[in-house]
C-alpha cells in the first residue's frame, strides 16, 4: 500500500509501506511524521496508520480471497465512497471559499507537484485547488440544468412551426447549453495545467454571456421574409407585434438566470480573494461598486413583490436583500488591509451573518413558490436553479481570477511609482480634496484643531 508522509513543510512524498521501515531506521521519520494513505481526504500520523511499526499490535493476517463478483462490488463500493467524499471535499471548499481555512489535500499537492508546469508553491496550491471545485461544480450544474429539461429542449428547438431564424437561433442557444459545461469539465479535469485550465473558463465565460447576447439581438421578425410571416398566421400589426412581445419574453426567461447570477458571483469573487490576498484592498474597492448596483436590482424586485402580495416572497427577497446592505454597512471594513488571522476574526464572522440572511430569503422564496411547482413543473424549476447556480459559481471564479491579475498589476503600478512625482502630486490633490471634505464617507465633522 502506498503512503504520502510529509517533514515539515516539504512537499508530500510516495512511499511504499515496506519502505517506511528504512525511513525509521534512518531517522528520517518517527511516529509523530504527518502522513495519509493515498486517495485518503485528511493527515493522521504514521503511529496512527502504522502502529505495529513503532511496537504496537501486528498487522492483522489478510482475508482470505474473495471471488471476482465480490472484488467488482468492492471496487465499486470504494469508489463510491471516494466520489462521495470527494463530492463532500469540494461543496465544503466551495461553500467556505477561505483560503485562510481550506488547504490542498495531499494527493492534489502531488499532482500539482508533478504537473508539466510544477506548481509549489502552498498559497498557489490552494488556490488551484479551489478552481478544481469550482470548475466541476459549475459544469455538473450547468449539465444537469440542460439534462432535467432535455426533452422540452429539444422538442421546442426542433419541434412545431416557426420563423427559420428564430429556430436557428435556438438551436445556436442548445449547442451553447452543450458546449458550455463540456468546456468547464474539461478545464476541471485538466486543472494542474493551470493556463490551459484558465483558458477553457474564458472561453465558457464567453459563451455564457456574450454569445447569447449576440445571438439575441437579432431581430427575428425583422429579417423574416412577408411569406414566412403569413405562413405562421402573423397578418395584422396587432398578431406581430404579439409575438414580437413574446419572443421578447422568451429572451428574458432565457437571460434571467444570467442577470441575476452576475451580482452574486462577482461579490463572492471579491470576498474569496479577500482570503487569498487579505493585505490589498482591491476586492473591497471592486465590491463598493458592485454592492450598490445589486442593492438596486434587489429593491426593484423586492418593490415588485410587494404589489403582488404574498408575504412569503417579500420576507424572502428582504433577507436576501439583507446580505448587500450588511456588506455596504461594514464597507470600510471591507476597505481595511490585514493579515489572515484579522480577516477571520473581523470580516469572517461578518461574511457567515450575510451568508445566512441570503440563505434564510432564498429558502422563504423557494417555500413560497410550492404553486409555482406545480403550475410550470418541478424539472423547469430544478433546470432554472441548477443553471444560476452554475453561473454563480462561473462567474465568482471567471472573477477571481480576473480580478487577481488586476490586483497584482495594481500593486506593481502602486510599487513603481511610490517614490515618484506622481505619488507625490496624487498625495497633494487628495490632501486639497480632504481639506473641502469631498473624500469623507461619511459626514462626520473634523477634528478639532491642536492647542
Amino acid at each position: 500500500m502506498k503512503y504520502y508522509i510529509r517533514s515539515g513543510e516539504s512537499a508530500p512524498q510516495v512511499v511504499e509501506e515496506s519502505e517506511i521501515q528504512s525511513l525509521i531506521k534512518a531517522g528520517s521519520a518517527d511516529a509523530n511524521t504527518r502522513a495519509c494513505a493515498v486517495g485518503a481526504q485528511s493527515w493522521s500520523t504514521l503511529g496512527q496508520l502504522l502502529p505495529h511499526f513503532f511496537g504496537g499490535s501486528a498487522t492483522p493476517p489478510p482475508p482470505p480471497a474473495a471471488s471476482p463478483m465480490a472484488n467488482a462490488g468492492s471496487v465499486a463500493r470504494d469508489l463510491a465512497v471516494k466520489f462521495a467524499s470527494k463530492a463532500k471535499s469540494f461543496a465544503h471548499r466551495i461553500l467556505m471559499s477561505n483560503f485562510t481555512v481550506e488547504t490542498v489535500l495531499p494527493d492534489e499537492s502531488a499532482a500539482l507537484d508533478k504537473a508539466a508546469a510544477p506548481v509549489k508553491a502552498r498559497v498557489a496550491q490552494n488556490y488551484a485547488a479551489w478552481r478544481r471545485a469550482m470548475l466541476w461544480f459549475s459544469g455538473v450544474g450547468l449539465a444537469a440544468g440542460l439534462g432535467v429539461d432535455i426533452v422540452d429542449e429539444v422538442k421546442n428547438t426542433f419541434g412545431g412551426t416557426m420563423l427559420p431564424i428564430l429556430r436557428g437561433i435556438l438551436i445556436g442557444l442548445l449547442a451553447l447549453k452543450i458546449i458550455t459545461p463540456a468546456l468547464l469539465i474539461r478545464a476541471a479535469l485538466r486543472w494542474t495545467d493551470i493556463r490551459a485550465s484558465r483558458k477553457d473558463a474564458r472561453r465558457a465565460v464567453f459563451l455564457t454571456f456574450l454569445v447569447p447576447l449576440l445571438l439575441l439581438l437579432v431581430p427575428v421578425v425583422g429579417l423574416s421574409s412577408p411569406e414566412e410571416l403569413r405562413n405562421l398566421g402573423l397578418n395584422s400589426t396587432q398578431q406581430l407585434l404579439s409575438y414580437r412581445l413574446g419572443i421578447g419574453l422568451a429572451a428574458v426567461a432565457f437571460l434571467l438566470p444570467h442577470f441575476f447570477g452576475l451580482f452574486p458571483g462577482i461579490i463572492r469573487a471579491c470576498m474569496t480573494l479577500r482570503t487569498l490576498v487579505p493585505e490589498s484592498t482591491l476586492p473591497g474597492i471592486i465590491a463598493s461598486l458592485i454592492l450598490p448596483l445589486f442593492t438596486m436590482l434587489l429593491l426593484i424586485a423586492l418593490a415588485v413583490v410587494a404589489q403582488v402580495g404574498r408575504p412569503l416572497l417579500f420576507l424572502g427577497f428582504t433577507g436576501m436583500l439583507c446580505l448587500p446592505v450588511l456588506l455596504l454597512w461594514n464597507i470600510r471594513l471591507l476597505l481595511k488591509p490585514m493579515d489572515g488571522a484579522a480577516m477571520n476574526a473581523q470580516i469572517g464572522p461578518l461574511r457567515k451573518r450575510a451568508a445566512l440572511a441570503w440563505d434564510i430569503g432564498l429558502a422563504l422564496i423557494l417555500a413560497d413558490s410550492y404553486e409555482l411547482w406545480k403550475t410550470i413543473g418541478i424539472q423547469k424549476i430544478l433546470s432554472f436553479a441548477t443553471d444560476l447556480l452554475g453561473i454563480i459559481i462561473l462567474v465568482t471564479l471567471a472573477g477571481t481570477d480576473f480580478l487577481l491579475g488586476l490586483m497584482k498589476y495594481t500593486f506593481e503600478q502602486d510599487r513603481e511609482h511610490r517614490d515618484t512625482q506622481l505619488f507625490r502630486d496624487m498625495d497633494a490633490r487628495f490632501k486639497d480634496l480632504d481639506e473641502a471634505r469631498m473624500t469623507q464617507y461619511s459626514e462626520t465633522p473634523p477634528a478639532p484643531p491642536t492647542a
